[in-house]
């Protein structure tokens, strides 16, 4: 120790300087290593090798600058302390970093055990070295007998850690771990390269560059650490991790109800921050008796866990914060034992289920308002008495929006007074009211003309119509002076298209307001209540009649016959708009067809006789004309054969549909020479029917494969054909034969699969795949008049299954004839819905 301590026992060396660099580098690696890895033990055992190191090359540049032997001998042995080590301390750290520790565990004991040893023996006796060399860099360990057992444990440790590296880089499938696994290995194999420091211990003088490799070492050790990282993926290590990113609330309570813990999720829901929550009880910030109350806690305490307690809470109440609406919060909460077995710490969950429960209220409310108007339908349908069906309508109605004052007026025809805006003398159309409830039932049998008050209003305008406030409305009747009503709506009663009465709700309550959905509801409620009470009216006026007529049979039967002559003329009227409609559909589709033709031929002509002369503005708005003219004559043309497809004659041929399927799909590969489709045809059954209608639903379908297929990487549509001896959707039995076109395209979600074959039902943005509306429409139609059926099968990204059945065993034109009149009969219904 005094030869240590002696500072003339040292001179300056150059030689020095590297190797204390060279251990300067290395311990900070392996410091910033332990923090960044978190202390972990994969990290632990970098560690070791680092310090290891650093005490063999710290001894080292020392060595270099000693004077005598006695000290470089001193300073000899210390270096032993960690060079020993180095290798004990790798082969540690490969088994853990490689995740095999639990299998070599006893090795890694062993291998510091004999570390150990050599360390005693070298410090201790003269078994490894008892005198220097004396080189032109400096003194050097003379190894004696024990030199050779050393480097075979040094070196044979450092093998063994390769081989580990080896064999689980063979075995690790590719990806991150066999990248981490070379970098170590080429980490480690510049850094073995040291032990050629033990060269010049055997007299060989052999500068003693292990430095350079460890230098190396340093830097691809840190460039390894740095891109892979070294840290086990622990419970410990993730803790932090998981708790900071939980999207709800996790609060630890001590045994007194005092938060300890508390994450940034629930400091959210609580309105709180960490510092207003943290050694606090959570009675002060959450006023529930589960904390506020201390037998309530202790029961909570005794009972070990809860799950799901609700309970409301509104955030900053009790601190003076700025008014935020009550919530409800969920909470689920376990106790946790400490190592006596005594209660220690209560975690929380925290979950905000308000909207939950708001969805869940508002399922409710509409569940409530389905079952009262189902019970109200019939209830309205069974009552045929005019005055009981009154009371119930504007009960049923007040009770569906929580009002308690209401009343419906009935129109009644007057001719005792003449509008000045009726010249004709044409009698005025008055209100009565006829039921009442609330402050409006003492007001039975008012009379209202159009335009008085709110109902006026109504009925002169047919529509439903709120005031906010009718104690300043200036429009409002005379008769409710000593009532000061605030929100009022009122609603037409109708038949067909004439207002027979008004049904409307009023609130005393200053600031209410009728909310939309209360608008919607009684809107709706009025429309069920105006055919009650048309049929109401039309039973008292059919029971009038036939107390009037009970003798007179003949009469009934002559009413009978009228009545079924107005149903024929009603019948060929709408026959008639039907062709009425579809005519003038042609004709405005065929009109405009021309002017389209022109903007095309013209937008064609200015972009490729004048290009030169327009600026990239103009040249882009004209392309868009023409565009945009070109999609419009489009579904023209889609329109028209869509028209023609109901009055079109079918020439009906036995048909060789792959041939035609193949027709169809050559003139869509010209088309587009540029995309490439893998395009297959399996056998097909011929069948009876018309070819240029059949040609066209294969046109339609395939079109719609290329489009949706398109930026596929492989594009493939399939066309083939089964036999089905069985019933297919709703289409009479019998042997039909199924045709399909299968794509691998864009596909589409089965649960609008409903929306496929309508008429202007896109399931697709028009931005990214073009299209009108009209082609799977016309299809149906097509096969329908063939007396057969179409549907589809799909899934989103993964294609779709466009399938047609049509009748093998000649009952198409029956099929036909009968899709043909349900046709007529929809077009009545769609015509008769129109004009309603």
């Amino acid at each position: 120790v005094p030869h240590l301590l002696n500072v003339y026992s040292y001179v300056f060396s150059l030689y020095s300087v590297p190797t204390f660099i060279t251990m300067l580098a290395i311990l900070v690696l392996g410091l910033v290593a332990l923090v960044h890895e978190r202390i972990s033990p994969v990290s632990l055992a970098f560690f070791a090798i680092t310090l290891a190191v650093s005490i063999w090359l710290f001894a080292q540049s020392v060595l270099y600058s000693t004077s005598d032997e006695a000290t470089g001998l001193l300073w000899a042995r210390i270096a032993y302390l960690g060079i020993p080590s180095i290798a004990a301390a790798t082969y540690h750290f490969t088994v853990v970093v490689l995740h095999i520790y639990k299998r070599f565990r006893p090795a890694v004991i062993l291998a510091w055990l004999a570390a150990g040893a050599f360390s005693a023996l070298a410090i201790g006796t003269d078994a490894l070295f008892n005198s220097l060399y004396s080189y032109p860099w400096g003194p050097y360990a003379h190894f004696r007998w024990l030199g050779l057992p050393f480097i075979v444990f040094f070196v044979g440790l450092l093998l063994a850690s390769m081989v580990h590296y080896w064999l689980e880089y063979r075995n690790a499938p590719p990806g991150k771990q066999k990248s981490r696994i070379v970098a170590l290995m080429g980490a480690f194999g510049v850094g073995y390269l040291g032990a050629v420091d033990l060269i010049p211990a055997y007299g060989v003088p052999l500068y003693p560059f292990g430095y350079l490799a460890i230098l190396g070492f340093v830097l691809l050790a840190a460039r390894a650490i740095y891109i892979h990282r070294l840290v086990d993926i622990t419970p410990a290590f993730a803790a932090n991790e998981i708790i900071g990113t939980m999207n709800d609330g996790l609060l630890v309570l001590d045994r007194e109800g005092v938060v300890r813990l508390v994450n940034s999720a629930a400091g959210e829901l609580l309105r709180c921050t960490e510092e207003e929550l943290v050694g606090q009880p959570l009675s002060r910030t959450v006023d529930d008796p589960i904390f506020s109350d201390p037998s309530r806690f202790e029961n909570l305490i005794a009972m070990g866990k809860i799950s799901n307690y609700e309970m409301s809470y509104e955030p900053g109440a009790e601190r003076g914060k700025p008014h935020v609406r009550p919530r409800c919060i969920s909470l689920s909460a376990s106790v946790k034992q400490g190592r006596d077995g005594q209660p220690e710490a209560i975690v929380c969950i925290v979950r905000d289920i308000t909207e939950r429960k708001e969805e869940a209220e508002q399922v409710r409310r509409q569940s409530e308002y389905l079952a009262a108007l189902h019970d109200t339908s019939l209830g309205l349908m069974n009552r045929l008495e005019l005055s009981s069906l009154l009371e119930v309508i504007i009960q049923r109605a007040a009770s569906l929006v929580g009002a308690t004052n209401g009343y419906i007026y009935v129109t009644e025809a007057t001719v005792e007074q003449v509008r000045p805006e009726s010249p004709d003398g044409h009698p005025r159309r008055d209100l009565v009211m006829q039921a009442g409830i609330g402050h409006f039932a003492e007001s039975v049998g008012q009379r209202l003309g159009p335009g008085e008050g709110l109902a006026g209003r109504v009925l002169e305008e047919g529509r439903t119509l709120t005031v906010a406030d009718y104690s300043t409305w200036p429009g409002r009747a005379p008769g409710f002076a000593g009532v000061t009503f605030h929100a009022v709506v009122g609603t037409p009663l109708t038949s067909g298209f004439e207002v027979i009465g008004v049904l409307g709700l009023a609130f005393l309550e200053e600031g209410h307001t009728v909310s939309a959905e209360q608008i919607e509801v009684l809107r709706r409620f009025a429309q069920l209540a105006s055919i009650a009470l048309d049929n109401a009216r039309l039973y008292s006026a059919s029971l009038q009649e036939l107390t009037e007529r009970k003798r007179a049979e003949g009469e009934v039967k002559r009413l009978n016959r009228e009545l079924e002559q107005r149903v024929a003329q009603r019948t060929e009227q709408l026959e008639a708009a039907v062709k009425e409609l579809e005519a003038f559909s042609y004709s405005v589709s065929h009109d405009l067809r021309a002017p389209l033709r022109a903007v095309i031929g013209f937008s064609n002509a200015v972009l490729e006789d004048y290009s030169g002369q327009v600026e990239a503005g103009g040249l882009r708005y004209l392309r868009l004309i023409r565009d945009n003219a070109q999609n419009m004559g489009q579904l023209i043309d889609d329109l028209l054969a869509f028209s023609r497809m109901g009055r079109q004659q079918m020439a009906t041929s036995i048909i060789d549909m792959e041939q035609l399927a193949r027709s169809a799909y050559e003139e869509i590969r010209v088309a587009n020479p540029e995309r490439e489709i893998e395009f297959t045809v399996g056998p097909m059954c011929p069948v009876r029917g018309d070819r240029a209608m059949l040609k066209q639903v294969f046109a339609n379908l395939l079109q719609n494969a290329a489009k949706f297929t398109r930026g596929r990487e492989k594009a493939t549509i399939e066309v083939g054909c089964e036999t089905q001896e069985q019933q297919v959707g709703t289409m009479p039995g019998g042997t039909m034969n199924v045709y399909y076109v299968k794509d691998n395209g864009a596909g589409f979600d089965m649960r609008y699969v409903h929306k496929l074959f309508g008429v202007f039902q896109r399931l697709h943005s028009t931005s990214q795949f073009e299209g009108t509306g009209v082609g799977l429409a016309l299809v149906q139609r097509i096969v329908s008049r063939h007396g057969g059926q179409v549907w589809a099968e799909g899934r989103e990204n993964e294609g779709a299954t466009f399938y047609f059945a049509l009748p093998t065993n000649g009952r198409e034109g029956e099929f036909a004839a009968k899709n043909d009149k349900a046709e007529e009969v929809d077009g009545r219904a769609r015509v008769g819905n129109t004009a309603g």
